[in-house]
């Protein structure tokens, strides 16, 4: 018998929070004593404005958890940063933009060539998964 995985014990101990969680227009879902996840999208919408006031005529790495990334590109596309399907970004995956008053272009988005040399078992994305930069 395989041990469950973390989504499934949250759906069978949790059914409730799973629920909220699944829902794209609850914006108030938080894991008990956490943050909600309105919250959260205002903090992360809060950095990447503050970075782009101080820093906006230089070239900014900024290094975070793709849920970080992904809610910011959701929010830049006016989507629902609820829906993960709108940034399945892979771990340690690049992702390039240029970010400008007026507009925002996006040069690649969860790159991840760079891993290649690291694929030892041969599990790493398709060339489909890679959305390699220009």
């Amino acid at each position: 018998v395989r041990p469950l995985s973390a989504y499934e014990r949250l759906v069978t101990e949790e059914p409730e929070l799973a629920g909220r969680f699944l829902d794209l227009d609850d914006y108030e879902a938080a894991w008990p004593g956490g943050e909600t996840r309105g919250r959260f999208y205002d903090r992360v919408w809060i950095a990447f404005d503050t970075i782009l006031r101080d820093y906006g005529s230089h070239r900014v790495v900024v290094v975070a958890h793709g849920g970080v990334f992904g809610a910011f590109l959701a929010l830049l596309q006016d989507r629902s940063p609820n829906d993960l399907s709108v940034y399945d970004l892979h771990n340690c995956s690049l992702t390039h933009l240029h970010v400008a008053p007026d507009h925002t272009v996006m040069h690649c988005r969860n790159e991840t060539g760079h891993l290649d040399p690291l694929d030892v078992d041969g599990s790493g994305p398709t060339e489909e998964e890679d959305g390699a930069c220009a």
